[in-house]
Parts: structure tokens; C-alpha cells; sequence
């Protein structure tokens, strides 16, 4: 090879290896963008799922209210029913103990009466 010719391939190499390192730094570069593009979306992805989970809070906080005020609502049905139940015996019994008080009295003038007889 003529001095020429080795010249030229050192010079081309050099040219080559300059080129193999700009392009190495905009590949770099462009990692680095890509990198910073992905945290960004993990990000706001977290801020979503975040804001999803506190939407989905605030539905299942409202349905427990719901159900707690449903329940308070039957508890109180059912005492109500109660006390009407109970109401209800108690006039029955009421009824019934006038009812065999009068007959006992009606027994008691019976005898009496016959008692007056003899």
C-alpha cells in the first residue's frame, strides 16, 4: 500500500469512527427520551389507577351507608311489628280474661240466686 492510501484508510477510519460515535450519542439520546416517555407514563398511569381506586372507595363507602340505613330501617320494621304483635296479645288476653271474668261473675250470681231459693 502506498503512504497515500494508508493516509486516506486512517482518514476514513477516523471519519467512520466519528460517525459510529455521534450515532452512539443520538441512540443514547433517544434511550434517554424513550426512558423519560415510559416514566412519564407510569406516571400518569399510577395517577389513574389512584384516582380509579378512590371513585370505586367512594361508591363502596356510599353503598355501606346505604346498606347500614336500610338495616336501621328493617330493625325498626321489625320492632314495630313487634310491638304490635305484642299489642295485639295483650288485647286478646285482655279480652279473654274480661270475657271468663264476666262469666264467672254470671256462675256466681247463678249460685246466688239458687242460694236466695232455698
Amino acid at each position: 500500500m502506498s503512504e497515500n492510501n494508508v493516509i486516506m484508510f486512517n482518514l476514513l477510519s477516523t471519519v467512520k469512527m466519528d460517525e459510529y460515535k455521534e450515532f452512539e450519542k443520538l441512540i443514547q439520546e433517544d434511550l434517554k427520551e424513550v426512558d423519560n416517555r415510559l416514566e412519564e407514563e407510569e406516571i400518569d398511569a399510577a395517577e389513574m389507577i389512584e384516582e380509579a381506586e378512590s371513585v370505586e372507595q367512594k361508591t363502596y363507602r356510599e353503598k355501606v351507608k346505604l346498606m347500614r340505613k336500610k338495616r336501621m330501617e328493617l330493625k325498626a320494621a321489625n320492632v314495630a311489628k313487634r310491638r304490635k304483635a305484642s299489642d295485639f296479645v295483650k288485647k286478646e288476653e285482655l279480652s279473654h280474661e274480661e270475657s271468663s271474668s264476666d262469666g264467672d261473675s254470671g256462675e256466681n250470681f247463678a249460685v246466688d240466686w239458687r242460694a236466695q231459693h232455698l
